[in-house]
């Protein structure tokens, strides 16, 4: 049997279409509300069961992994990649001050700015 969205595509029928979006939206409210039952009851259970409750606010909150690798030379990037934190840090930091200009101060703030 082709999928309501699959059999839409290839024919393009407006009734098709109709349907698909009924499916669609019955699967989304029902998958909205089984999140919402999950959430109250881990709610419910919060003081008897806090490991449960913290695994999912853990699982909710993905953070990244930091810099991934990055090319020793920029110049070819077909050289090879480094994954240690000091050469990363390196590279950043040569990378930053090429592209850094160095102002003039000015105004009120000069005389409590140490001199160069």
């Amino acid at each position: 049997m082709e999928s309501p969205a699959r059999k839409y595509i290839t024919t393009k029928d407006p009734e098709v279409r109709k349907q698909y979006n009924r499916a669609r939206n019955q699967v989304k409210c029902l998958t909205n509300k089984l999140k919402r039952n999950h959430e109250k009851n881990l709610a419910h259970s919060a003081k008897s069961n806090p490991k449960a409750i913290w695994s999912y606010i853990k699982s909710k909150s993905k953070t990244g992994t930091g810099i991934g690798e990055l090319y020793k030379d920029s110049e070819n990037p077909n050289k090879e990649k480094t994954e240690n934190d000091e050469e990363k840090a390196e590279i950043l930091s040569n990378f930053f001050k090429s592209v850094f200009t160095d102002e003039p101060r000015r105004g009120r703030c000069q005389n409590f700015l140490p001199e160069k």
